[in-house]
């Protein structure tokens, strides 16, 4: 905070400059204090705790914590699509962030094995590939 402290008051000095007008920074309860309604900024800390209790749970980004519900909803993807993600780092650094244990990616490995066709068997070797240094 103290990089952008310094910052803002070497900005905020040119505006003051520029418009001619005393210009301060504050965060937090200064505003308030220096506005003499201190009591104010109390009022917006307690409405943001009310706030935060109505808000709904974020869903669970970790799709491993239940790896069966989540193997069947993606095991009969398009191969295309797999391939999309088997062969682009970046996107697989965001499927591994999603599946941290990679339960499930293990589960398609073996799914991928069971199936007859070559481009199963790829997917399969690719993705196993792809695990084997994670281990």
């Amino acid at each position: 905070m103290n990089k952008n402290q310094n910052y803002y008051k070497e900005e905020l000095q040119k505006l003051s400059v520029d418009y001619g007008v005393p210009l301060k920074l504050c965060y937090g309860k200064e505003l308030f204090e220096s506005l003499n309604i201190p009591q104010v900024w109390d009022e917006v800390l307690t409405h943001l705790v009310r706030w935060r209790e109505t808000l709904p749970d974020l869903p669970s980004l970790n799709f491993d914590e239940n790896p069966l519900e989540s193997f069947k909803e993606i095991k009969d993807l398009a191969p295309s699509v797999y391939r999309k993600l088997l062969d682009n780092d970046g996107i697989f650094n965001l499927v591994l962030i999603l599946f941290p244990e990679q339960k499930v990616l293990k589960m398609l490995v073996e799914h991928f094995r069971q199936q007859n066709k070559t481009i199963y068997q790829q997917l399969a070797s690719k993705l196993a590939a792809r695990l084997l240094p994670l281990r």
